[in-house]
């Protein structure tokens, strides 16, 4: 099943595996940046190049999610996007706004900006 959506933000949507053999979902922006979606984790790099260089210095945010907040690979993590809006195959939320990138348990939540599960902020 494909991912669906179209933004103003995300460029393209892929799936790599890492040199670790885990699998990662990855959001390039128009601008470069890349969002990297772990298991554990979601880490935002600058571009795709810093990114698979070893020797770069790329974060420009980074997150590590605690266990009961770990993503799930269902065939792929992310289902749909659309401008800031990321809705993942386990019915949480990721929204992309100019301060900051966050994870919240769903949709509901995410609209009132509550219930934050993770945040990297963009300063």
């Amino acid at each position: 099943m494909g991912i669906s959506g179209t933004s103003d933000i995300i460029k393209n949507v892929t799936s790599l595996q890492l040199d670790s053999t885990e699998k990662v979902q990855v959001l390039e922006f128009l601008d470069g940046k890349l969002l990297i979606l772990a298991k554990d984790a979601i880490a935002l790099h600058k571009s795709r190049t810093s990114f698979e260089d070893p020797l770069a210095d790329s974060y420009l945010g980074y997150t590590e999610l605690a266990p009961e907040h770990h993503l799930h690979w269902i065939d792929g993590i992310i289902e749909e996007y659309k401008s800031g809006y990321v809705g993942l195959k386990d019915q949480r939320v990721i929204l992309i706004t100019p301060n900051a990138i966050q994870l919240f348990p769903g949709k509901k939540e995410a609209l009132h900006n509550q219930q934050c599960i993770a945040k990297i902020a963009l300063n």
